[in-house]
């Protein structure tokens, strides 16, 4: 057992005491913003998602097409 350091929990540290602080409040208008700038961006996320999957489509028919 020589050598060995002794375990210590340290997560009672400086912080421990200290209260988390207060989340901003945020206005029922700016709260209806934010879940339609997040509905926009999944939309868009979804279009580019479809368009990539066209332009794999058409890269893959072209393929075969210069195949035969």
């Amino acid at each position: 057992m020589h050598g060995q350091e002794e375990c210590r929990d340290i997560s009672g540290g400086y912080f421990a005491h200290t209260p988390l602080p207060e989340p901003f409040p945020v206005s029922q208008g700016e709260e209806e913003q934010e879940g339609e700038e997040e509905e926009e961006e999944e939309e868009e996320e979804e279009e580019e998602e479809e368009e990539e999957e066209e332009g794999e489509e058409e890269e893959e028919e072209e393929e075969e097409e210069a195949r035969n």
